[in-house]
Parts: structure tokens; C-alpha cells; sequence
């Protein structure tokens, strides 16, 4: 639940914002890492290939840099309606921590699962067959 709460607010966040995100970032998901590469839509314009090639890295992209830095730059300089630059701005800040919290709310539940199937391994009637 949490989980598609997060997802949702950052694809309406981003659409509001920086509708040429949602689109840049379609095949690999709006949860993915490489959305942390993205900062506000002006900046993004003016991002040369070697600086979104270095946020990349940044987000912990290893392979295919040079593809997602030119699809990237070519959907980022689009023109697209603009907000003024400390709107946008904040916009940014606050699309960075959506991921971030859709990253936490994710882990948490890898490790309740996790805690959950070892506890049922260790309870005596596990290896009961109740067929």
C-alpha cells in the first residue's frame, strides 16, 4: 500500500512539475534509480551529456551510461511548459525524497519477509504436511 502511495505521488509529482521526466524514465519505471539523476527541469536542459553521464554513476547506474545520458538529454531539452526556477526547484528537493522513501518502504518489507519465512522455518510444525 505505502508503496504504490509513494509511486503514485511521485508520477503526479512529476507531472505537474516535469512532465518530460515521466516519460524519459517509462521504461525503466518511475521507481527506478536513475530517476535520482533527474534534478529540476532547468537544470536538466542544460546538463551536458558528461554531467548526466557522472549523475548516473551517482545513482548507481554501472552499465549503458552513454545510452541514458543521450535519450536523457534529448527528452530534457524538449520544449515543455516551465514553472519559475525556486518552484521548480523545490519540486525537485521534494521528487529526490519520494524515491527514497518508496527505497526504505521496500527494504522494510524485503526484511519483514525475510524475518517472517525464517520464523516459520524454525516453528515445530513447519515440516508437518497438513494435506
Amino acid at each position: 500500500m505505502a508503496i504504490e502511495t509513494t509511486r503514485s505521488k511521485l508520477r503526479s509529482l512529476l507531472r505537474e512539475y516535469f512532465p518530460a521526466a515521466v516519460g524519459a524514465f517509462g521504461e525503466a519505471g518511475l521507481t527506478s534509480r536513475e530517476v535520482r539523476a533527474a534534478p529540476a527541469p532547468g537544470k536538466a536542459a542544460r546538463m551536458t551529456r558528461r554531467q548526466l553521464m557522472a549523475a548516473l554513476r551517482r545513482s548507481g547506474r554501472e552499465r549503458d551510461l552513454e545510452v541514458w545520458a543521450d535519450r536523457l538529454r534529448r527528452v530534457f531539452r524538449q520544449e515543455q511548459m516551465r514553472r519559475p526556477p525556486l518552484v521548480e526547484d523545490a519540486f525537485g528537493e521534494q521528487a529526490c525524497v519520494l524515491p527514497a522513501q518508496l527505497e526504505a518502504a521496500c527494504s522494510a518489507a524485503d526484511r519483514l519477509a525475510g524475518a517472517s519465512g525464517e520464523a516459520f522455518r524454525r516453528h515445530p510444525d513447519s515440516e508437518r504436511s497438513y494435506s
